[in-house]
């Protein structure tokens, strides 16, 4: 009988090290470098009260889905790294699900966009690299066309 469960023990112990393929899921270049920024209960404030826009993917590292946008996102956040209009980060809500809980994350991936450290616009979408960066380009341009205009009536009005 203590063999028996010594074996079960092994198998389960076995069964779990295998379900994890030991791959991050948060988006790293091939150099070990994060290329989307790593969110925390520490910085996510500052990061979003910083920064205009903010891209957010919340994941979970036992998602297939997550997973499987993983390498989208890591050419996603490549794109944008030197981008002075948005910062593309993410969250893994394993780690900080109170934070995921707090913005209305009830599955994964969710990908929100905040503006000026509010929760503005949900991402809705076909979830390739060209779809993510046609999305976003067209999202800064509509933006800086609107304070663009902002601007004009606060001129003409003065």
């Amino acid at each position: 009988m203590t063999c028996l469960k010594l074996f079960f023990y092994l198998l389960v112990i076995t069964i779990i090290a295998s379900s994890s393929d030991g791959k991050p899921n948060a988006a790293q270049s091939s150099s070990g470098e994060y290329v989307s920024t790593p969110l925390t209960n520490k910085n996510y404030k500052e990061i979003l009260k910083n920064n205009k826009y903010v891209f957010i993917k919340f994941y979970t590292d036992w998602c297939a889905f997550s997973k499987k946008i993983l390498k989208i996102w890591e050419n996603v956040g490549e794109h944008y790294e030197d981008s002075e209009d948005i910062l593309i980060a993410e969250m893994d809500c394993g780690k900080f699900k109170p934070i995921c809980q707090k913005f209305n994350v009830r599955e994964y991936p969710t990908l929100i966009i905040f503006k000026d450290g509010k929760r503005f616009e949900r991402y809705i979408g076909p979830r390739t690299t060209k779809d993510f960066v046609n999305y976003i380009d067209k999202f800064i341009a509509k933006r800086k066309i609107k304070d663009l205009n902002e601007k004009n009536k606060i001129q003409q009005q003065q």
